[in-house]
């Protein structure tokens, strides 16, 4: 005699287990599902010195060294090691009448700045050059700069994509650059070369000019960072960035912020504010701000706008479309370049939740 049985779940819902077949088995399927326990959290971009208050001057200081400049100024020698991509031209000219131009490459061009002596890297922070996208810079073609020692023929350092540095799709205008020392793994010795290489191109590789390329003394970004607390996992559903300046942003109409959209409130974002999110300490996302347009164009809004006729604050406010999960090793980070102290107030945070493990 058989009994017929059923199981059913216990939250008084009805749910029925099925029987399944596989190999000539009837059987239940089992699983478990580990307790994940989330609760909402508002997390700070912070800096070990500034804490989060990011309206800090960030300005070049001390005596540069003068690398390259298209030959208005002799510099450090320049000159082709593969390939014949790279010439001096008159085309385009941040300063002066010449700076380099990238033209027609291929994969493996190369030129070289040659100081011919030994540039005790201690001494300085940063690499800063003005850059000119013409056109054919498809996004995922890779441009490398990196430190080279001539007298071994070696890699000095780490190299470095441009496009982690500046708007690859942001053709016709110059844009400022710096990359810092620390990036290209310059933190101590000696180069007495930099090397700029054609890495890796989709189609026609990018038309693009160099100009008053220098090595400063100081004037390094300021990198703000959120990471996952240790033992938690973190997921971001929204950025916001809070920033207050003595603007008067109302309009005669009232009908909308009298905001300029090629500013940033009273500040100016010349070499620009950086967005990177890093998934296993590798930056995987890179996005330069130069203006309140860029922000507006990347999927930010002005979610609120309050002015008392004197001082204006707003927020800029990016949803993500999905939760973005960020686990031990994964953080995102907001580097400023600029002076900012002008303003009265900049904050920057991240929206979510955050499950213990």
């Amino acid at each position: 005699m058989s009994i017929e049985v059923q199981l059913k779940d216990g939250e008084g819902q009805g749910h029925v287990a099925s029987v399944l077949q596989k190999n000539g088995w009837k059987g239940l399927a089992v699983f478990t599902e580990p307790l994940r326990t989330k609760v909402s959290k508002l997390k700070a971009f912070t800096n070990l010195d500034n804490g989060s208050n990011m309206a800090v001057a960030v300005t070049f200081g001390g005596t540069p060294e003068n690398v390259y400049d298209g030959n208005d100024n002799t510099y450090w020698t320049g000159s082709n090691i593969a390939g014949t991509a790279f010439a001096d031209s008159t085309t385009q000219a941040h300063t002066g009448s010449n700076s380099l131009r990238c033209n027609a490459g291929s994969t493996g061009d190369t030129f070289q700045m040659d100081k011919g002596s030994n540039l005790t890297v201690s001494a300085y922070e940063v690499v800063s050059f003005q850059i000119y996208v013409n056109r054919r810079w498809t996004v995922g073609e890779v441009i490398l700069f990196y430190g080279w020692d001539t007298g071994l023929g070696a890699l000095v350092g780490t190299q470095v994509d441009l496009a982690n540095y500046c708007d690859e799709t942001s053709y016709g205008v110059w844009q400022a650059v710096t990359i810092p020392l620390a990036d290209l793994g310059l933190a101590g010795g000696t180069i007495d070369a930099f090397r700029i290489e054609i890495g890796t191109t989709i189609s026609t590789a990018p038309d693009f000019f160099i100009d008053v390329l220098q090595v400063q003394e100081s004037g390094a970004g300021v990198r703000y960072r959120v990471d996952p607390t240790g033992g938690t996992n973190y997921f971001a559903k929204e950025l916001r960035i809070t920033l207050a300046d003595n603007v008067a942003s109302t309009v005669a109409s009232g009908t909308v912020p009298g905001l300029a959209y090629d500013a940033f409130l009273g500040a100016a974002l010349t070499k620009g504010l950086i967005f990177r999110r890093y998934v296993d300490g590798v930056a995987v996302t890179t996005v330069p701000f130069h203006k309140l347009s860029d922000f507006l164009a990347a999927g930010f809004e002005v979610s609120t706008a309050v002015s008392d006729g004197t001082n204006t604050c707003i927020v800029l406010s990016a949803k993500f479309a999905e939760e973005i999960p960020m686990r031990a090793l994964d953080y995102m980070e907001l580097e400023v370049n600029d002076d900012l102290s002008v303003l009265l107030e900049m904050r920057a945070f991240l929206r979510g939740s955050e499950e213990t493990l």
